[in-house]
């Protein structure tokens, strides 16, 4: 037998979705507890606030058995989910903590051999040991409820070293000090 010139044909792939006799999807009620507040969740294309879903809101359920959820937040990174329904039930409820982005420090300097140690103001650890000038560094924020790290940022050139104030880096957002040597 010569095989099927179209491998797909009769299997449904040109199908859309659902037969038009077929009952409409199920709508189901969806109550998110988001950390850190002020985020927008995308939930089956339809977009809310995080207020608005930690009251609860109603949207078609997918046939396929899952509802896609995006969470964002201008401070942390995105987080995808796959929500499920749970059996003999209309309602979800998920509590999603949202993780941190890094903070940026760039150290703007006249002299392109200097060299950026950053170290945490409180435990004094070294962050990071060789940067560079003009070039943003990324410095992770470690606390799970503020979205800020106290670092100190020590700049060495020719020999000398100019040591700054402590600085409160806050997530997602870039920050520059400017040198003078």
């Amino acid at each position: 037998r010569p095989p099927d010139p179209t491998p797909d044909a009769g299997r449904g792939a040109d199908l859309p979705d659902a037969p038009p006799d077929a009952p409409p999807a199920q709508e189901i009620t969806v109550t998110l507890s988001i950390y850190p507040p002020n985020a927008a969740v995308n939930l089956g294309g339809r977009t809310f606030t995080d207020a608005e879903v930690k009251r609860g809101v109603r949207v078609p359920f997918p046939r396929e058995g899952r509802l896609r959820a995006e969470v964002t937040h201008e401070a942390c990174f995105t987080t995808t989910l796959r929500l499920t329904l749970p059996p003999d039930s209309d309602r979800v409820d998920h509590q999603i903590r949202l993780r941190w982005r890094p903070a940026q420090l760039r150290v703007e300097s006249a002299d392109p051999k200097a060299t950026i140690l950053v170290f945490d103001a409180q435990s004094n650890q070294p962050i990071r040991s060789d940067g560079v000038p003009n070039v943003p560094i990324s410095v992770p924020i470690l606390d799970t409820v503020e979205p800020q790290r106290l670092v100190r940022v020590s700049v060495l050139s020719g020999g000398r070293s100019h040591q700054y104030k402590d600085i409160r880096l806050e997530a997602g957002k870039t920050h520059v000090i400017n040198t003078a040597f």
